[in-house]
């Protein structure tokens, strides 16, 4: 599709060139931009694909050496008993060396999609302001011009989307782990809220003791004052009595 575009796109800038040497009429050729552009964007994704081809080559003899030992440690478990241990730790961490060595190359993959795609952006910004900034270009249409810019954006995409579906893993594991922490942070959030709780049940107890000491001390002083009552009058009585058989005699 891009070498089409690279034939096509010279072809519609010769014709154009022919009406453009009509006297009084802007010359601005858009398509020159244009083809820069998709030539470009083509030498980016062809870097892309054998960068792509580069770390699937690595990929395929990192697994191919790993297997290889894992048959000959294999070979080596049928002459004594003693080394089956070792034999299964090393093939459990070559496995492990293997899955994060395919996982990092996969993130670099990505980094190397995104910088692509940046570098794309930038591009069709350029070409969208020269564009823009220019006086009205002939024919053929700004739509046309629109979706051959946006063509090789299109063909990033794709491989972007193929390294997201194999990156799901990593991903929900991120995110696994982020309700993890939420929920870690909701069970320390309801301790803190039972510990306030029983704070202020203490508190409450507390209050509650107090306010049974003052009774008590009220109460006493009730029985405090009843006892003087009683005294004053046994007092007065006794008085009374006293000074009454006094005048009788």
């Amino acid at each position: 599709m891009f070498f089409l575009l690279q034939i096509c796109l010279p072809l519609i800038h010769s014709k154009s060139h022919f009406t453009a040497e009509i006297p009084n009429r802007p010359v601005n050729e858009p398509h020159i931009y244009c083809w820069c552009y998709v030539t470009f964007s083509h030498l980016i994704i062809l870097k892309y694909w054998s960068c792509n081809a580069a770390t699937a080559t690595a990929t395929a003899t990192a697994t191919t050496t790993t297997t290889t030992t894992t048959t000959t440690t294999t070979t080596t478990t049928t002459t004594t008993t003693t080394t089956t241990t070792s034999t299964t730790t090393t093939t459990t961490t070559t496995t492990y060396t293997t899955t994060t060595l395919h996982y990092y190359l996969l993130l670099l993959r990505l980094l190397l999609l995104l910088l692509l795609l940046l570098l794309l952006l930038l591009l069709l910004i350029l070409v969208l302001l020269l564009l823009v900034l220019l006086p009205p270009p002939p024919p053929p249409p700004r739509l046309l011009l629109l979706l051959l810019l946006l063509l090789p954006l299109l063909l990033l995409l794709l491989p972007l989307l193929l390294l997201l579906l194999l990156l799901l893993p990593l991903l929900l594991l991120l995110l696994l782990l982020l309700l993890l922490l939420l929920l870690l942070l909701l069970l320390l959030i309801l301790l803190l809220l039972l510990l306030l709780l029983l704070l202020l049940l203490l508190l409450l107890l507390q209050l509650l003791l107090l306010l049974l000491l003052l009774l008590l001390l009220l109460l006493l002083l009730l029985l405090l004052l009843l006892l003087q009552l009683l005294l004053l009058l046994l007092l007065l009585l006794l008085h009374h009595h006293h000074h009454h058989h006094h005048h009788s005699q």
